[in-house]
């Protein structure tokens, strides 16, 4: 029977693995998260184990995958997980399988969890959700969250809170209100500067973030030089990958950004190719370096859809 401590270790070995400029790849955890879900929502008969065919995964893991992963054009993207996900986790069945789309499919292949891992997460509920938080937090930014989370069937908010000595993304208390204050606690796209007002004369930001150029989650740093003060929209729309920085330092719209209202035209449209609003202090701007690493892991480059 393999204890809690020991299944969030084999699940940690799922994390992406950094690449060369700091490139992200975040298949394995997409697949997982799609897999805790399933298990989330599922129940079995006694002794019966979870089975996953892969014609039913592929299409979901590779939405999630062209969704929420970096740019790119292969449309079945959910195979090479499926086939190498950790065997210590994972077991893909079926006479003659290789990593690739067409042999999974024809070959009718199914997958399951290794079956001491199943029953721990079937004896457990709030572990999966651990799990989940975990792989949420080690490769991606707050704001992919709760979409991951709808598209998957993963409810991560009812479960009791993880251990004390359960690993944590430290940020630096101090990166949000040097960021703001770098950009005059107004977002560097549209100039929003709400403040809610107190009793007192302090006034806080609201709907105001201090946003990671390079993720947080993918060893950016906690430095102005890799942050901008973002309204909540915005920050959304960037860490999505639909608005963007080119090398001219303009704002960019994505091509598969999508909105017909004057709503949209006003809010994001009009953004393209307006210069950034840059702090006075240059040593205060974003490196060109953590703009560079953006466009290509994150910004929707491509045409639409």
């Amino acid at each position: 029977m393999l204890s809690s401590e020991e299944v969030i270790r084999r699940f940690e070995s799922l994390r992406q693995a950094p690449r060369v400029g700091g490139g992200r790849a975040p298949h394995k955890p997409l697949l997982a998260l799609y897999l805790l879900g399933r298990i989330q929502q599922s129940a079995r008969a006694a002794g019966t184990p979870m089975v996953v065919p892969y014609a039913s995964a592929e299409p979901v893991v590779s939405a999630l995958i062209t969704e929420f992963g970096p740019p790119g054009r292969d449309a079945h993207r959910a195979a090479l997980p499926f086939f190498h996900l950790d065997r210590s986790v994972w077991m893909p069945e079926g006479d003659g399988l290789a990593p690739r789309h067409t042999v999974l499919r024809d070959r009718r292949a199914v997958g399951r969890f290794v079956p001491e891992v199943e029953d721990a997460l079937r004896r457990a509920p709030a572990l999966v959700v651990a799990i989940a938080r975990r792989l949420l937090s080690a490769n991606f930014p707050d704001s992919y969250a709760a979409p991951i989370c709808e598209a998957v069937g993963l409810d991560v908010a009812a479960a009791p809170d993880e251990p004390a000595d359960a690993p944590k993304r430290v940020r630096a208390s101090e990166f949000r209100p040097r960021v703001l204050r770098a950009y005059d606690h107004a977002c560097a796209f549209c100039g929003y500067d709400g403040m809610l007002c107190g009793e007192s004369t302090l006034l806080s930001p609201v709907a105001l973030a201090a946003a990671h150029v390079q993720w947080h989650a993918l060893a950016g740093p906690d430095e102005v030089s890799n942050g901008l003060a973002l309204c909540d929209l915005h920050h959304t729309l960037f860490d999505r990958g639909l608005l963007g920085i080119d090398v001219a330092r303009r704002i960019v719209v994505s091509p598969a950004f999508s909105g017909r209202s004057e709503a949209a035209q006003r809010i994001v449209r009009d953004l393209n190719q307006r210069p950034l609003r840059e702090p006075t202090t240059p040593c205060e701007r974003v490196e060109e370096q953590f703009f560079g690493w953006h466009r290509e892991q994150v910004f929707r480059a491509g045409t639409a859809a």
